[in-house]
């Protein structure tokens, strides 16, 4: 089989597993289990973060910091409806081109208050009030207004449909599935808000669209009655619907229309494509609650700063011109009551509300910006052709070389993947941000990207499985097994190959073992020393150890991990522990050659590597923390112990018998250490065993604050529980030297060694 037609056949496994997984994406879309939306848009949110709000459109809160300036309880349906026709009022006088209330007027309030708030609505003649929709069953939906006289008094009504939490709102609404309003509340805003621009619009449209132009006003200065405007889309929407009609619509006034302003005609384009979009649009989110400008509704009244500084509310600058959206928006979690979970649902729990969402859409419409999902067709090429980048760039690879490690090959692949991977994230990223155009992410980097990069792999690794198992056969009667997995490497680099690691050492030293090999032959020695090191080998190799070193008499063993976990220096403590047993046992069976053995353990950062020159080189640890470590088992000859631990190994571990046994300047160190005994699993420790730990902590303490007497007195209490107990007889008669000797300067309780 030739390389080009594996390459070829290879080539389609991530071009099916692609199509096949968008297909199956895609026949989940409607019931909300869409993995592009609810994972892929949301990171592309997450990337972009925010974009600047047109500062057309306002959001006026009824928040509760609102609430309590204007001493109202924070319900907004027990407000005196007069502060909403004074509001109005004020926001006409400043020259907002809509209000639109997302705020449900269910209840008759007092007649005189309805009055009022009634007259104004009627007086400014661009405010849209809030109706509710009611879904039953699959397709029957139901409209509620608000109260009749405010009803006959708004120039529209119009529902603002959004799924309740835990749903994820990604879409609005621009024609309410009822069909009996036409417009929801962010369009019909809209068209308000555009209402100057129709007659411009009318006169483009006499010539490409005679029968829709008619539908619209001569003049913008004429305020639309009720129920008019939601006449004009419903004509609007009928006649722009076939798709041809629209888009030739829009052909015919590009050459028309060469002398209108950008503004326009980014209108006139809105409005067509909108009439011929659909129902429903993805919303291009600005950015968290408060990112669109939002003003306290109390400022609107009082006249006050809006929050981050500005123009004064009361200036005409603030609502001039703009679309002006009021209801409820909340920063504080728990004083939300009205909320919508989004793609900028923040950790603190604070959501964005109705009215940002519907302030949200409208913003879209007036930029004509809309987040664009792929047509199926469009997706499922793209996953074909990104499917057939990935072939083509993981099998142009040279296949390895005979000395190559897998190693090396997936390093290689991972490299190509990780290019290729964040090139396709830089063009999604780059279309989504500037384009509002939304591609696939999911399916092309978590289905595509593995399984071409694993397919290819797979093949390699079977094409060069042998060559590799050799090269690792020799290299495991060089270094250890477990190394040589990972570090395997060309034999012409075997010189160089190194790791720098985080890892734990533990070294041990056999006493008598000068005066063994004084009393045994050669061979004699040679046998008894293999059968030691078997005793130790076997609890580090069970504990996962590599046994790194072997020097006469003292052993060095290695523990390698990404970092020093608790559950790798409870595993290097547990085999410490089962050596001591193991060389117990040993000396059972050799009572007239006992082996005594001390053991030291410290962690951190070393570099495992060949160590030598010339012709010769041995694979070992180098690094502080070896050194360090075989200081610490040094140690043990001082204080008369047998299991001795840095304070980076038995810091916050549990499950084992351990006591302080203070700061120690080893030989040729200049940094102090704090040393731990390890003395046995906890449960095994007896009364009288915690009891001498305890006494032996207060010892200490005051051995440091260099009361001397006492201290003795506290360590000889310990020597009265364990008669040999080396640590504490230690610091007797350190007691003893520095009550004659005092230290000198200021003296911190560090014990300093001069010997090893």
């Amino acid at each position: 089989m030739s390389w080009l037609f594996k390459t070829l056949v290879l080539g389609l496994v991530p071009i099916l597993a692609g199509v096949s997984m968008i297909t199956l994406d895609m026949a989940f879309e409607k019931k909300d289990l869409w993995a592009e939306r609810e994972s892929g848009l949301r990171w592309l949110f997450t990337w972009r973060g925010s974009r600047q709000a047109p500062s057309d459109v306002v959001v006026v809160t009824t928040d509760h910091t609102a609430a309590i300036a204007l001493g109202q309880p924070q319900e907004i349906w027990k407000w005196p409806r007069s502060f909403h026709g004074k509001l109005v009022r004020k926001l006409v006088e400043q020259g907002a081109t809509v209000i639109a209330f997302d705020i449900y007027f269910k209840d008759e309030g007092p007649p005189e208050e309805d009055q009022v708030f009634a007259e104004a609505i009627r007086e400014a003649g661009n405010v849209v009030l809030f109706e509710k929709m009611a879904k039953y069953g699959e397709t029957t939906y139901a409209l509620t207004p608000p109260t009749a006289s405010l009803a006959e008094a708004a120039t529209a009504l119009a529902p603002s449909p959004l799924p309740a939490i835990p749903f994820r709102v990604d879409q609005f609404w621009l024609f309410e599935p009822s069909g009996i309003r036409g417009a929801t509340l962010p369009f019909i805003a809209y068209q308000i808000h555009v209402l100057a621009r129709y007659p411009e619009l009318r006169g483009l449209l006499k010539q490409a669209a005679p029968e829709v132009a008619h539908l619209l006003p001569a003049r913008g200065d004429i305020h639309p009655e009720f129920g008019q405007l939601q006449t004009w889309v419903k004509k609007l929407r009928e006649k722009f619907k076939p798709p041809q009609k629209a888009w030739t619509v829009l052909a015919e006034l590009d050459d028309e229309a060469s002398g209108l302003e950008s503004e326009t005609k980014k209108i006139r384009a809105s409005l067509v494509k909108t009439y011929n979009h659909g129902d429903t649009r993805y919303l291009d989110f600005y950015g968290p609650p408060r990112t669109i400008t939002t003003v306290p509704y109390s400022c609107v009244l009082e006249r006050c700063q809006p929050e981050g500084g500005g123009q004064p509310t009361g200036s005409r600058d603030v609502f001039s011109g703009k679309a002006v959206f009021v209801g409820f928006s909340e920063q504080v979690a728990s004083e939300q009551k009205d909320r919508f979970h989004t793609v900028f649902t923040q950790d603190t729990g604070v959501y964005l509300s109705g009215v940002e969402i519907a302030a949200t859409a409208f913003a879209n419409l007036l930029e004509d910006r809309q987040i664009s999902p792929l047509e199926w067709w469009q997706r499922v090429l793209l996953v074909a052709g990104w499917g057939m980048v990935l072939s083509f760039a993981f099998h142009t690879i040279p296949p390895p070389s005979p000395h190559r490690t897998g190693f090396e090959l997936g390093v290689v692949y991972l490299a190509t993947g990780s290019i290729l991977g964040a090139a396709y994230l830089v063009m999604a990223y780059s279309l989504f941000a500037w384009e509002g155009l939304w591609i696939p992410l999911v399916v092309p980097l978590f289905v595509q990207l593995p399984v071409g990069l694993f397919g290819t792999l797979v093949w390699r690794y079977w094409e060069t499985h042998k060559e590799r198992q050799n090269i690792q056969k020799a290299l495991e009667h060089y270094i250890p097994g477990p190394v040589a997995q990972q570090l395997t490497k060309n034999f012409e680099d075997i010189k160089t190959t190194s790791q720098l690691i985080e890892g734990i050492c533990l070294t041990t030293d056999a006493k008598y073992y000068t005066r063994l090999g004084e009393t045994l032959e050669v061979e004699e020695l040679r046998a008894f020393m293999n059968q030691y090191y078997e005793t130790l080998f076997e609890p580090i190799r069970r504990r996962d150890g590599i046994v790194s070193d072997v020097v006469a008499d003292s052993v060095l063993a290695i523990w390698a991990a990404p970092n020093l976990n608790r559950e790798l220096r409870k595993q290097v403590c547990e085999a410490a522990l089962d050596i001591v047993t193991a060389v117990e046992r040993f000396n059972s069976l050799h009572p007239a050659t006992p082996l005594p053995t001390r053991i030291g353990l410290h962690g951190g950062r070393m570099l495992l590597g060949n160590i030598g020159a010339m012709d010769h080189y041995e694979y070992r640890a180098v690094g502080d923390i070896v050194t360090t470590a075989t200081r610490i088992e040094g140690l043990n000859k001082h204080l008369r112990t047998q299991i001795l631990a840095s304070r980076t190994i038995i810091d916050d571990l549990e499950g084992f018998s351990t006591r302080e046994l203070g700061r120690f300047l080893m030989e040729g160190k200049t940094q102090p250490i704090s040393i731990y005994e390890l003395i046995c699993h906890e449960e095994e420790a007896d009364g009288r065993q915690r009891e001498a730990i305890r006494v032996f902590g207060e010892g200490l303490e005051a051995f440091r604050e260099q009361r001397w007497e006492e201290a003795r007195a506290i360590f000889r209490r310990v020597l009265e529980i364990f008669e040999l107990d080396g640590p504490s007889q230690y610091y007797v008669e350190a007691c003893e030297k520095f009550k004659a000797e005092p230290p000198q300067f200021q003296w911190d309780g560090v014990m300093t060694l001069s010997q090893k």
